[in-house]
């Protein structure tokens, strides 16, 4: 079966969701079948959320997180999560971001090819998540693009 989707930034259909997002600094990008929602990111540019790892590039500089990665699983391995990572990059570049960034877990294996091999992001740091868990950073410096 052939996955025909749309894709598009601010993907969820209730406006006061969407607009919750927005007003926290979040972005959804999302990849639909039909009307069902298959697979999606959030691109969070608050900076009193990213506070905590400023620490860990250097200081004053204004980050992107990409978080919440999800692809269905009758729908991976067909560049979902690499075209929505992609999307998540383009808008930390339109919200001025300097660095965006990822937390990974070590043994997700896909997703660090992803992120270090498609979408070109460098390990920045190995950390321990708020639970203990360890968690992988990986960056990319926008500056550059």
């Amino acid at each position: 079966m052939k996955l025909e989707h749309q894709h598009r930034l601010a993907a969820l259909r209730d406006e006061e969701i969407a607009m919750l997002y927005q007003k926290r600094h979040i972005i959804c990008a999302g990849a639909f079948d039909k009307d069902k929602l298959v697979a999606g990111v959030f691109l969070n540019t608050s900076q009193r959320y990213v506070q905590d790892y400023k620490k860990i590039f250097g200081g004053k500089k204004r980050l992107g997180m990409l978080r919440g990665l999800v692809t269905e699983k009758e729908y991976r391995r067909e560049g979902l999560a690499t075209t929505l990572s992609g999307d998540g990059v383009g808008y930390a570049i339109q919200k001025d971001c300097d660095i965006v960034f990822c937390r990974i877990h070590p043994d997700s294996l896909e997703s660090i090819r992803i992120y270090q091999d498609v979408l070109e992001f460098d390990e920045h740091a190995r950390i321990k998540n708020e639970h203990g868990d360890p968690r992988i950073i990986f960056a990319k410096d926008l500056d550059n693009i």
